[in-house]
């Protein structure tokens, strides 16, 4: 049974050396190389990291390679976005951000001993946004709102925010998005709420507004 390798070049060069890194996952370690990728002939070439792993290959059968391209690609994105995490959170740089499968695609698969392309590369292409059936509805409001002095609701971008984070992959972003929109509603029915309260009396609401700037510091 030979030894395959996957592989995927990252979009950026990350500042680490070449070599294994251990990971908890199967297989138990990825590999970080250094590699340089020329796009046109007057161009200077451009580094990048390829992340790569090693699995056995337990069959030849058409069918069964496929799954297990499939297998292996998800296994290694998973590393992958565990590796960028970790460079993200320590190097603090904010464009290193977790992969999607398109964005990670294409993984190629060659065999370890000979360097032979073991099957074809594995590509996915991005999930095509569908075409919103009220378009002229949503025209009209654009340029409603963009002749007003009004901004979008934080909440709707924050929940936009999550839904794309869900789709690339970025879990953990797409709970922090969730909640800032979970607060910038609960602030935004307070105040609703405080205001249909005092409405009925304005010496009371003056008093409230006035005081709650100090009820603020002295809990800040």
């Amino acid at each position: 049974m030979p030894e395959v390798r996957v592989a995927v070049r990252l979009p950026y060069l990350l500042l680490l050396p070449d070599g294994e890194y251990a990971t908890p996952a199967v297989g138990g370690s990825i590999r970080l190389r250094e590699q340089s990728e020329l796009h046109q002939a007057n161009e200077p070439e451009e580094l990048r990291t390829e992340v790569s792993a090693l699995f056995v290959c337990g069959s030849e059968q058409e069918d069964a390679v496929k799954q297990i391209r499939a297998v292996q690609a998800e296994r290694l994105l998973r590393q992958t976005n565990h590796l960028l995490r970790w460079y993200r959170a320590v190097s603090r740089q904010p464009r290193v951000a977790e992969l999607s499968r398109a964005q990670a695609s294409r993984f190629c698969f060659t065999v370890e001993e000979t360097g032979e392309l073991w099957s074809e590369p594995l590509e996915y292409g991005a999930t095509p946004e569908p075409l919103p059936a009220e378009i002229a509805e949503i025209q009209q409001s654009i340029r409603e709102g963009l002749a007003s002095a009004a901004e979008p609701s934080v909440a709707s971008l924050s929940m936009l925010d999550a839904e794309y984070a869900i789709k690339t992959g970025r879990f953990r972003e797409a709970i922090l998005f969730c909640w800032s929109a979970i607060d910038a509603t609960f602030s935004r029915k307070y105040e609703a709420l405080v205001d249909d309260a005092l409405a009925e009396n304005g010496t009371m609401r003056a008093g409230f507004f006035a005081v709650t700037p100090i009820f603020q510091c002295a809990t800040a």
